[in-house]
């Protein structure tokens, strides 16, 4: 049996004591995850303070609910307020938060399938062949759905009305700790607040239009933002995208590096560049599947992922969607896009993390004034598993000329038919704000192009 770790419920104890977001963290949290009697117990308490207070639960107040407590001895009592403090002393993020309730329920899982093993097995020990199958069937389905890892949550509707008052004053008070993943495009992130948790955006576009690009622009900005970031390169090789990298790291033209062609006083300053992103150790960790990438490949490196930085990546981009291999029986092609795209939605739900893709746009968009979820190649399968959905114009000459790339966000939380304008330098692989307004596109009307003011 997997032995218990106090460490990790201290951890877990220790973001939840100096959180300021409890409404949410609190709801992941489950007494039977708690092997030692004094961490459980102050789990206990923090929720009950919590549900009737709204605040985290002070030390002091902590002292006078034991006092009042009489279903513990004095030995657990003792041993909680110690839990307190060392919980208290410990500094944990929400990612290592995470990370350790994983790994608590994951004990627990062991715990509860030993258990119903062993009660079995005494059953057929016994000659009671038929009653210990049916023992297992009873107990199946509890660790079924622990087994998948996914989080089943049920309440009726009035059970949470004050944790939704708290949530909703939190989010007044501070929308910063609401934020999605951003893009580091002003006016997408105004529109969207950038990518949540579970969410799945995706971008289509006619081929050479620059959906690898879009993809690599969002990730590289997430990225210095602090934001943790998988890459799955379907299509570019590993060394290629690490290129891309320092091309828009060091604003170097893409093609010098691949030729080595920067000149001496251009080398030296890649090869600093080089030594900065080593010492800085900046987040995007690139996976490279030239064929036969499947939703559960993606879930494995995820998983191994996990296990190498003890926390999930909070954005999983795969460039791209059309190119992915379905290990479940289809009829046809956007039968298999919607199991991928509902596949990959599922995914990032269950282990809470945003997902961005690209697809190829169809043929119909040559012909419209205006694109639509209909453009999008296999739509009717794709677009409706999305939260979000971009468009890549191709460009014009002039606006080549200009270094204008368009955006139209066809389909987001509050809306549709927004065009936001864009700086690009393909050569640099860099996407950039343009400070223009944002337009709203009429569906029956061409988009228009607003005055630039760089």
């Amino acid at each position: 049996m997997i032995a218990p770790d106090k460490t990790l419920e201290l951890k877990v104890l220790s973001y939840l004591l100096k959180s300021g977001n409890l409404t949410v963290n609190l709801s992941k949290v489950e007494a039977k995850d708690f092997y030692f009697p004094e961490t459980a117990l102050l789990l206990n308490f923090a929720k009950y303070h919590f549900k009737k207070y709204t605040t985290a639960l002070p030390f002091e107040v902590l002292k006078r609910y034991l006092d009042k407590y009489d279903r513990a001895d004095l030995a657990v009592k003792t041993e909680c307020l110690l839990a307190y403090q060392q919980a208290y002393q410990l500094d944990v993020d929400e990612k290592d938060y995470l990370y350790c309730i994983d790994e608590m329920k994951e004990i627990t899982l062991h715990k509860d399938m030993t258990k119903t093993l062993e009660s079995a097995a005494n059953l057929l020990v016994d000659g009671d062949a038929t009653q210990a199958f049916k023992k297992l069937q009873e107990d199946m389905a509890g660790l079924k759905r622990s087994a998948t890892g996914v989080e089943i949550r049920k309440r009726a509707v009035w059970e949470a009305t004050e944790e939704r008052k708290q949530a909703y004053i939190d989010m007044r008070d501070h929308p910063e700790r609401f934020q999605g993943v951003p893009f580091g495009l002003k006016r997408l992130d105004e529109l969207t607040n950038g990518m949540q948790q579970g969410e799945m955006g995706i971008v289509f576009a006619r081929t050479g239009a620059g959906k690898t690009r879009f993809l690599f622009t969002y990730a590289y900005n997430a990225v210095q933002a602090g934001y943790d970031v998988m890459y799955f390169s379907l299509e570019m090789s590993l060394e290629q995208l690490e290129r891309v990298y320092d091309s828009r790291a060091g604003m170097i033209p893409y093609s010098d590096i691949k030729m080595s062609k920067l000149g001496a006083p251009g080398e030296a300053e890649y090869f600093q560049l080089l030594d900065k992103i080593k010492d800085k150790r900046d987040k995007l960790y690139i996976v490279d599947i030239p064929r036969g990438c499947t939703v559960n490949a993606i879930e494995a490196e995820i998983d191994e992922y996990e296990k190498i930085y003890h926390k999930r990546p909070d954005l999983v981009i795969v460039d791209y969607l059309s190119l992915m291999q379905s290990t479940r029986k289809y009829s046809n092609t956007p039968e298999k896009m919607g199991m991928l795209t509902q596949e990959l939605r599922e995914l990032g739900r269950a282990k809470r993390f945003a997902t961005f893709s690209a697809t190829q746009a169809n043929r119909d968009i040559l012909e419209a004034t205006s694109p639509g979820t209909e453009h999008v190649a296999w739509s009717d399968s794709v677009a409706p598993h999305c939260d979000l959905v971009l468009n890549i114009p191709k460009q014009s000459e002039e606006e080549k000329m200009q270094n204008l790339l368009k955006l139209i966000v066809v389909k987001y939380r509050d809306g549709a038919n927004v065009e936001i304008e864009t700086y690009v330098d393909w050569t640099r692989n860099y996407i950039s704000n343009f400070e223009a307004q944002v337009v709203e596109v009429p569906k029956t009307e061409g988009p228009t192009v607003p005055t630039m003011e760089i």
